[in-house]
């Protein structure tokens, strides 16, 4: 199983952040994306359209067009194939 994240950026909430302190939402997504990483059940990929997001994710690519979405999901294909 391949799971692909589409991001446009870091996960920004102004009502979570506001509530709950700036890291909140960073921490959580480092915590999910590790837990399924060290996992053996699905492979997680991301795309980062006009953003990169190596920082958070092993396995990625990135996109500065919308339209390139479809090119870039086949490399993701061919890489984890």
């Amino acid at each position: 199983k391949l799971l692909v994240v589409i991001s446009d950026g870091a996960p920004v909430d102004d009502s979570t952040l506001t509530q709950n302190g700036n890291s909140i939402l960073w921490n959580h997504l480092k915590a999910v994306i590790a837990r399924i990483e060290s996992g053996d059940t699905i492979t997680l990929a991301a795309i980062g359209v006009n953003y990169s997001v190596s920082c958070y994710y092993a396995n990625s690519v990135w996109t500065e067009q919308l339209t390139e979405i479809p090119d870039v999901t086949a490399k993701l294909l061919e890489q984890n194939l």
